[in-house]
């Protein structure tokens, strides 16, 4: 297999999609679950508005198909003890399209957020 490297300017001027070869895959997730970071927030919301002392973090791991698709998604760290919290993220990560991973492959990866 031929390995290809890429300058830091190099891939600057690269599409998202094209993106993982430069810093791996998570990028690229990370860049989608920041686009979708309104459903993120919304969950916090309304936890939130039932618990207005909600602190916390929450490390979420994603396992995306070939063509995508959330195929797992599970919690590494769940700081809130809020059920119902974990459920709207639940609900609202595996709705979530990503861009089909470059190798054509499963890919894995983390992110965390708190407030």
């Amino acid at each position: 297999m031929m390995k290809t490297s890429f300058s830091l300017s190099t891939c600057l001027a690269l599409p998202l999609l094209v993106l993982s070869a430069c810093h791996g895959y998570k990028d690229t997730g990370v860049a989608t679950i920041r686009q979708n970071n309104a459903d993120l927030k919304a969950c916090i919301q309304e936890a939130a508005a039932r618990n207005p002392n909600l602190k916390g973090k929450m490390e979420l791991a994603f396992e995306i198909d070939p063509a995508g698709k959330v195929n797992r998604f599970a919690y590494v760290l769940d700081e809130y003890k809020d059920p119902l919290l974990a459920e709207c993220v639940r609900l609202k990560s595996i709705a979530w399209t990503f861009p089909p991973p470059p190798s054509g492959k499963m890919e894995k990866f983390t992110y965390t957020f708190s407030n």
